[in-house]
Formats: C-alpha cells, sequence, structure tokens
C-alpha cells in the first residue's frame, strides 16, 4: 500500500506436515510531515555586494514572496515574507536582517627622506577593503566661473560614495627637523561601511654621507 490510512494485513504460512498457520495484523501509513517554513534572523558583514535573507523549509511547490530581501549598505532591516501554499492560507513571516560594517585598516607606508629635504607625499595601505571598493581622493574646489556660485568643499563628492572626508597624515617632522624617528598618524576620513582603524607609519629623516677617499671627500 502507499496511499495514506489503516490497512489489515493476512499473511498464511504453510509448511508439509504442519498446520496453516494465519497471521494476522495492521499497517499504518501516516501522512508525511510537510516541512514548516521558517524565517530566522540573520546576521552578515558587509562584503561589497548585495547579501540576501531567505525562508527556510519552504514545501515543495510552494512560492514565497518578499517585500525586499536584498540589500548592501551596512544597517538593520525589517523584512516581511508571505509563503504561498496551494489549498493553505498564506503564511505570513517576519525577520531581522543585520548587516555589520567591515573592519577595515588604514596605515602609513614607511618613508624616508634626507635631512632638510621637504616631507614627502605619504602613502596608505588599506587592508580590508571589500569588493571594488577604494578610496578615491575628493577633487578640490574648483573657483567659480564668471558669474557662477562657488561650491564648498563639504559640497563635494569624496572617495566613491563609500567614504566621506579627505585622508590626511599628520607627523612633528618638519622640512628642518633633526635626523631620527618620527610617527606618522592618518586620520581625516569616515564611512557608513566600515569600522576603521588608523595605525602610523614613520618617518626616517637621514642625515648625507660623505667618503672620504684620497684625494678629497668623494
Amino acid at each position: 500500500q502507499t496511499e495514506v490510512g489503516e490497512y489489515t494485513v493476512t499473511a498464511t504460512v504453510t509448511k508439509e506436515g504442519y498446520e496453516t498457520l494465519t497471521l494476522t495484523g495492521k499497517l499504518t501509513i501516516e501522512a508525511a510531515e510537510e516541512p514548516t517554513p521558517e524565517f530566522k534572523d540573520k546576521t552578515v558583514k558587509y562584503n561589497g555586494g548585495a547579501q540576501v535573507i531567505e525562508v527556510s523549509g519552504v514545501p515543495e511547490g510552494a512560492v514565497v514572496e518578499y517585500d525586499c530581501n536584498e540589500y548592501t549598505k551596512p544597517g538593520v532591516y525589517e523584512v516581511k515574507a508571505v509563503v504561498k501554499i496551494e489549498g493553505r492560507d498564506d503564511i505570513e513571516l517576519t525577520a531581522t536582517f543585520t548587516i555589520e560594517k567591515a573592519r577595515l585598516t588604514v596605515q602609513v607606508v614607511n618613508a624616508e627622506k634626507q635631512l632638510y629635504d621637504p616631507n614627502p607625499e605619504f602613502e596608505f595601505k588599506f587592508t580590508g577593503l571589500q569588493g571594488t571598493d577604494e578610496y578615491v581622493e575628493p577633487e578640490e574646489p574648483q573657483p567659480p566661473e564668471e558669474g557662477g556660485e562657488e561650491v564648498q568643499a563639504e559640497e563635494l563628492p569624496s572617495g566613491n560614495g563609500i567614504f566621506s572626508g579627505k585622508l590626511i597624515a599628520t607627523t612633528d617632522a618638519e622640512q628642518y627637523s633633526e635626523k631620527g624617528i618620527y610617527r606618522v598618524m592618518p586620520s581625516g576620513i569616515e564611512s557608513e561601511y566600515y569600522d576603521i582603524t588608523f595605525r602610523a607609519g614613520n618617518l626616517t629623516v637621514k642625515t648625507y654621507t660623505t667618503n672620504l677617499v684620497k684625494g678629497g671627500l668623494q
């Protein structure tokens, strides 16, 4: 039998020289338990792309409709879903989808300069950028054309929409600072997508070296 129900089953046992034995029993076939749709809260880290939250345990043939279940930007989202199963009332579910900021480290790359030379332009190392994200230094405001309105620096876009502000490096070393190693600290940018940790680098100020050789200095 394959249908759901209770059946009486009879078995007959025969053997030459023995009385025939008849046995009776019951066979019960129960309906398979259908999976119960579940919509569990979900927490992920920002990864530079769209991420989704989905209902699990959906019976075969059922249809799930979401108000919106795909997000990219870090935040806390309330997501609603409706599971439609033929012959049954719609099942309405709600879950919280949390996208946390990714961790990013910005560090000044170590640099050197000769005594009394101007400070170099410092470079920065980014560790933890996601996807195609990058820091693009914002353009400086241009003087207005004749009759035009002046654009303030804070109104200009920064980076590629991921960062705000302008990355700078600060150090106590100046053009005429004595030789030694000086700490250089980055700062100046924020992000709605990253928790940023700034780490210092070093600027080494060196003196010019000369070699004494026969006949004078080299």
